[in-house]
């Protein structure tokens, strides 16, 4: 009896190990039926599970510890306000499968530099990158039709844009307080973009328009801007030469539509690692019953 007692012991320490070392792995991401709804880790660098199919609303919020973030491709939908206000994060890596990005989204994250949008993307959704002062460039991806209202708004050091043949509207202020932007390349002619519906709101385009456009130019490559494969690259073009255009004033900036503070949500753990748990215990529980039978 005493033999099958340590046996039952050691079985025991074993498992309360495995389930220690599994609720570890899964305490910083709280996980419901694939949507991320709350990250309650120390921030730094971050990696999403890859059973994360969405990443919900103010998921990550307010978190001023995250630097960079890696979206898997298993994720289709980035919901409102996701990144809101994470003022320290720089890099997010966004991969190709990703559908959707929601409202404010990325809004106020000022350490945000240029992001490679995915050629799955389909849709934007309003100040998506509401006040990203980092970005000097953005490329949006072929395919999307529309750049929603106030998409970058006050993104302050933005000096180029990529828009694709595919975009028919660009939303009110969509470069509203982009100042630096200087150059606009197109992926259509000069005629296709004449027939842009560009909404002008409070003159929230200006300065897209003042820019100098470049037409015919397909996904260019933007110093300082990832390209397709995602690495950096100085442009195969000669720079233009500056043209002597005076800037329009900026008009003040209205309030962002930003949403109040949510409580950070609990410690809580993915339905798979409780799966795990369960599992190691059961297993345990029969090796215990064979050996009793055993004797």
């Amino acid at each position: 009896m005493r033999r099958f007692f340590t046996v039952f012991l050691l079985t025991f320490v074993l498992c309360i190990s495995l389930c220690s070392v599994a609720l570890a792995a899964g305490e910083d991401f709280t996980v419901e039926e694939g949507v991320l709804t709350a990250y309650t880790g120390e921030g730094g660098d971050v990696v999403i599970p890859d059973n994360v199919t969405v990443i919900g609303e103010k998921a990550f919020a307010d978190c001023t510890t995250l630097t960079s973030v890696t979206i898997p491709g298993s994720v289709k939908r980035i919901g409102d306000s996701a990144f809101l206000r994470c003022t320290a994060l720089k890099s997010a890596t966004i991969s190709e499968g990703v559908e959707k990005i929601g409202l404010l989204a990325f809004s106020h994250c000022s350490a945000l530099e240029n992001v490679k949008l995915p050629s799955s993307l389909e849709q934007i959704d309003v100040f998506a990158f509401f006040g990203c002062t980092a970005f000097t460039a953005a490329v949006l991806p072929d395919g999307i039709s529309v750049l929603p209202a106030g998409l970058y708004f006050g993104c302050t050091g933005l000096e180029s844009v990529g828009i694709p043949a595919s975009v028919t509207s660009i939303g009110d202020e969509a470069f509203e307080e982009c100042a630096a932007l200087t150059n606009t390349y197109y992926g259509g002619s000069e005629q296709q973009w004449s027939e842009i519906e560009i909404n002008m709101g409070d003159d929230g385009n200006d300065y897209m328009l003042v820019s100098q456009i470049h037409y015919n130019s397909e996904m260019p490559v933007i110093e300082g801007a990832p390209n397709a494969s995602g690495d950096e690259n100085t442009p195969d073009t000669p720079p233009q030469e500056d043209t002597p255009t005076v800037q329009p004033d900026a008009p003040d900036a209205p309030d962002a539509p930003v949403e109040p503070n949510t409580p950070s949500a609990g410690d809580g753990i993915d339905t798979s690692t409780v799966v795990a748990v369960v599992a190691v215990v059961i297993a345990a529980a029969a090796l215990f019953v064979a050996l009793r039978k055993k004797k």
